[in-house]
Formats: C-alpha cells, structure tokens, sequence
C-alpha cells in the first residue's frame, strides 16, 4: 500500500507515549477499513493520519474524548483541508470519532463537506 513509510516515519517521531499510542489505535483502524473498503494509499500529513480509499474517500481515524469546535480546530480542518484533501483529489472525506464530539463541533464539519461518524469508546 502506498504511504505506509510515511506512517511509519510520523509513529517514530512519537516523544510520548500518548501518542505512540495515538498512531497504534490509527493503526489499528486504518487496518480494519482496509479489509473492508480497501485503501488505495495513506497519507500522514499534519500528524493525522488517514487512508484514502480506492473510491476517493479519505478516511480520517480520530480519536480524541470529547471535540468541541474551536478556532484551533477549525484551523486544523482547514490546513488539514487545503494540504491533504485537496492535494490527494479526494471525493470526500469522513472522520470517525473514537469518543465523542459536540453538537457544534458535528454541525462545523458537516459544513464543510466532511461525513461524521462516532464510534463510542
């Protein structure tokens, strides 16, 4: 699969165990939509790493507990928005949410283009 260097390079710049533990939890669910979806190729830009599916979707694994909308996270999305999903000619992009997010934080998303899913922990 194209990019799993770049994963690998990303996970070793891991200084902490949080989030050497971060990228193993991708890992993990970049593995599972692989035997399911096939991915295509990952990218690991902006230490998010996410999978781009053989039908254009990006697939952005995220775990965090609890996101609210903030200006930094909009920021984020927007960088994230501009540097990769642009660039990688993606048709959409879905994030799947391993927690929980705010209403805002759903509406903000969805506002500009990205499919929502949550997987509770």
């Amino acid at each position: 699969m194209k990019g799993h260097d770049n994963f690998i390079r990303a996970a070793l710049e891991a200084n902490d165990e949080a989030t050497a533990l971060y990228f193993v939890s991708v890992a993990e669910q970049l593995e599972e939509t692989h035997r399911q979806c096939k991915i295509d190729r990952i990218v690991a830009s902006m230490y998010l790493p996410a999978g781009v599916l053989k039908d254009g979707t990006l697939f952005l694994p995220l775990q965090v507990d609890y996101l609210v909308w903030s200006a930094e996270v909009a920021r984020l999305f927007t960088d994230f928005t501009k540097k990769v999903v642009i660039p990688e000619h993606c048709k959409k992009a879905e994030v799947r949410v391993l927690g929980d997010l705010s209403p805002r934080a759903k509406s903000e998303l969805s506002q500009i283009g990205v499919v929502v899913s949550i997987d509770p922990p």
